[in-house]
């Protein structure tokens, strides 16, 4: 089915938007009329603004950075401009380098204030409940500084309208590891598939959601292979439906009568 721009502004608090914004994640949540948590900008300004704007969205009260990784963090501007940003979440610890630096110069330049939650934090948002369940601190020698910087992502329970969302930024096995020792309940109806979908995964971190959609954001044709279909073999043999953005483009998530209802925009 298609997600007309007529249609976007009527979509309603709850709505669940994964973005395609190409190979990167996109997110945006609805909270209210014309207001969305936004996670994550994409790897460029365009996609990302395009798509808030299809949503009506012109005040994002929470916008959260996983990590900082070019096709997280990318389209930063696409989400600030024109639209009132109320405060950032980042992931703690924000690295030395470019990205964080022009974090933190447009947070400053946009009167934003910057927080880096630790695990356990709860918020509330609008309807939105959000429980920050990681980065949980483990130690992984043989990682290099890529997947160390995956392995920081802020993930994110969020409750809004009967939906719980699993929002995973880049966590590889390591970092899913940790938070299934850590004790969280993981249990969702919507997963956010860490990392687009990259061919390593814990199946027990998957297991442990019971989610019903498993979203994969990716970009049409990319160099990784996202999403490997060794993963969307593993979503699949746990009884998740998949949609990818590569494929079915921005997806759209919402409860209806206490069953999921998902609008594709190619």
């Amino acid at each position: 089915m298609e997600l007309r721009a007529s249609q976007a502004g009527r979509l309603g608090t709850g709505c669940f938007v994964a973005c395609d914004v190409g190979q990167g994640d996109g997110i945006a949540i609805r909270t209210g009329d014309n207001r969305a948590i936004v996670v994550d900008s994409g790897p460029n300004p365009v996609a990302m603004r395009g798509c808030l704007d299809r949503l009506r969205i012109t005040e994002v009260p929470l916008l959260i950075i996983t990590h900082f990784h070019a096709d997280h963090v990318g389209g930063l501007i696409g989400v600030l401009q024109h639209r009132r940003v109320g405060q950032l979440w980042v992931s703690p610890p924000a690295p030395p380098g470019p990205l964080s630096a022009i974090v933190r110069r447009e947070a400053a330049e946009h009167r934003i204030p910057v927080n880096a939650p630790p695990i356990g934090t709860r918020a509330r948002v609008g309807e939105a409940e959000l429980l920050v369940i990681g980065p949980v601190d483990h130690v992984a020698v043989d990682q290099d500084e890529s997947s160390r910087q995956n392995d920081s992502s802020l993930v994110i329970m969020v409750r809004i309208a009967g939906l719980r969302l699993l929002l995973t930024g880049d966590v590889e096995p390591p970092g899913q590891q940790a938070i299934l020792d850590s004790g969280a309940d993981l249990q969702a109806d919507v997963l956010k598939i860490p990392h687009h979908g990259s061919a390593q995964q814990d199946p027990a971190f998957f297991a442990a959601t019971h989610a019903r959609l498993a979203i994969a954001s990716a970009g049409a044709d990319n160099d990784y292979g996202h999403p490997a279909p060794r993963t969307l073999q593993l979503v699949r043999s746990l009884g998740m439906t998949v949609l990818r953005t590569d494929e079915d483009g921005s997806v759209a998530v919402r409860l209806a009568r206490d069953r999921l209802a998902a609008v594709t925009q190619q």
